[in-house]
């Protein structure tokens, strides 16, 4: 996992943190470490160089989080958008093993036998987008704080890839003829801790970040204002 963090650590503040419903179709979900985070500045349209890209993240969840309410969610999304297709057969689902993003050498099964920091075969993780930077915040002592710097060196420096995160996300339903389905959209980003960085850059965590702390008294409900289908026994145990 690349992690600085004991298991007891992620275990404790994992089952804390549940994912849930708050409002509508927005779900709270446990911590996650991010990956390829592009909450500065957006990320490049891959299909269309052409065009602007989002801001994103993938999220990449332990074994033992609870999407439960996500799933729920994801599937209840697509019967109401898709009557005909209540199965969401032919779509992408966007629960994807991290094995997708680990060498088969190492366990994993990225067809150009490349490993990314982080990912764990056999637990899931997701790639959230949003066409307009998501609301960030901190945990801090005493509380949770808003980052509310627009300077996009400053967000990468805080918001990198590797630190811990608890997001809220909805999915939502496209209905493009070339790729209809139903997507992850990321709509807040709470930083909960600091860990070692998956990429160059970040900040000293020890120095900079000493204060912060979580533990099971945090509760996410208050924290927020308002790829192909991988046959995988992870994705299986869901339902999927």
């Amino acid at each position: 996992m690349n992690t600085r963090l004991s298991q007891a650590e992620i275990e404790k503040m994992v089952k804390a943190n549940p994912a849930r419903v708050v409002s509508g179709n927005t779900v709270v979900l446990p911590p996650a470490r991010l990956s390829f985070a592009n909450l500065g500045k957006r990320s490049k349209n891959m299909n269309d160089p052409t065009k602007e890209g989002k801001f994103s993240a993938n999220l990449l969840f332990t074994k033992d989080a609870d999407l439960t309410a996500l799933i729920a969610l994801y599937k209840q999304t697509v019967r109401d958008n898709f009557p005909s297709n209540p199965e969401g057969k032919g779509f992408k689902v966007p629960f994807r093993d991290q094995a997708d993003r680990v060498a088969p050498l190492e366990g994993g099964s990225n067809p150009a036998g490349k490993t990314s920091k982080g990912y764990v075969p056999g637990c899931l993780f997701i790639a959230p987008t949003a066409m307009q930077r998501p609301p960030l915040a901190t945990f801090e002592t005493g509380g949770v704080k808003a980052f509310l710097s627009q300077d996009e060196e400053q967000i990468d420096q805080v918001f990198y890839s590797g630190i811990w995160a608890i997001c809220a996300v909805n999915p939502y339903a496209s209905k493009n003829t070339t790729n209809p389905g139903v997507f992850m959209g990321l709509q807040s980003v709470l930083k909960v801790r600091d860990d070692t960085a998956f990429t160059g850059g970040g900040i000293d965590p020890v120095s900079t970040f000493g204060g912060i702390n979580i533990d099971s008294s945090i509760d996410p409900t208050a924290l927020f204002g308002g790829a192909a289908p991988a046959e995988d026994d992870a994705m299986k145990a869901l339902g999927l």
